[in-house]
């Protein structure tokens, strides 16, 4: 068995991510990088010692990677946040790597060059663990109602969905050809589309208002979506609601300016829907399903 040390922001909201992982024996919460011996939680959190709130992970090596352990750490935040992670802010509250050999290390630094966050995710020998007072660990576990407040607040579930749609948009632009499913009275409906773009936070497609596509839409909002890229597929579940904004229309046309010699933002056929209650699911033959929500 080993350990991993990783500092993510409030540990209350970093636990139950690798909790989650069957890979994984015990995450316990506490406190690195800091000067002073056995900070309490009071002195870390008002930036007194120079502690982070970190999870140590202890999991089983010969059923994952440390570096697939960083994979989960930094999907789970936010790497572009250099003063700390959503609503908490300080260098208590900041990223790090605590790394225990040359292996971790280069691990750690693999991974922060390829996400370009040099500057915002510390990599540093771990020196002590200092777990946390008791109330800390397992705190969803023992205050789940308001775990789940803490953690709406916090702003984690709306960046983490905001990351999950940006990772669809970006398989199906790539694809650059996607396959959208529809409901004809009872009768599957496959065609080939190709327009896919972020607006206001949501993900859209387009169409024209004189297709069946678009009668069919509207008769019934569920629809699917599937698409093959370097030898992985996506297929995405979701209800597609029109955005009758120009706004929504210019910006998809804008994304996709040869379409203007079809269509036009004002008239009176161009579409666009967004996509509700999404559920996407990207497969390979190679690696188990992964399964994101939007």
């Amino acid at each position: 068995m080993r350990y991993a040390y990783f500092a993510g922001g409030c540990f209350w909201c970093i636990q139950p991510v690798f909790d989650s992982l069957d890979s994984v024996i015990s995450v316990i919460c506490g406190y690195c990088g800091g000067s002073e011996d056995t900070p309490s939680y009071e002195e870390v959190k008002s930036q007194k010692t120079g502690h982070r709130e970190t999870v140590r992970i202890e999991y089983d090596e010969e059923k994952i990677t440390f570096s697939s352990l960083l994979r989960t750490f930094f999907d789970a935040v936010d790497v572009s946040d250099g003063g700390g992670q959503f609503i908490d802010r300080g260098r208590s509250y900041t990223l790090a790597v605590y790394y225990t050999d040359e292996e971790e290390k280069k691990a750690a630094e693999s991974a922060v060059s390829v996400l370009g966050c040099e500057n915002t995710v510390a990599i540093e020998a771990l020196r002590t663990f200092y777990p946390a007072e008791e109330y800390h660990q397992d705190y969803y576990k023992k205050e789940p109602e308001k775990f789940a407040c803490e953690l709406n607040l916090s702003g984690r579930i709306k960046r983490k969905k905001e990351k999950n749609m940006q990772r669809v948009f970006e398989f199906l632009r790539d694809a650059g050809t996607y396959y959208l499913a529809t409901d004809d009275n009872g009768q599957p409906r496959v065609r080939p589309f190709g327009t896919v773009n972020i607006f206001d936070g949501k993900l859209y497609i387009q169409t024209g208002k004189k297709k069946e596509v678009s009668k069919q839409i509207h008769n019934n909002p569920k629809a699917e979506i599937c698409a093959f890229k370097d030898g992985k597929w996506l297929r995405l579940t979701c209800e597609l609601y029109e955005d009758g904004r120009v706004e929504a229309k210019k910006s998809m046309l804008d994304a996709y300016p040869d379409l203007r010699g079809m269509y036009d933002e004002n008239d009176g056929n161009t579409e666009v829907f967004y996509c509700k209650n999404a559920t996407a699911v990207f497969s390979s033959f190679t690696a188990a399903p992964e399964t994101v929500e939007f």
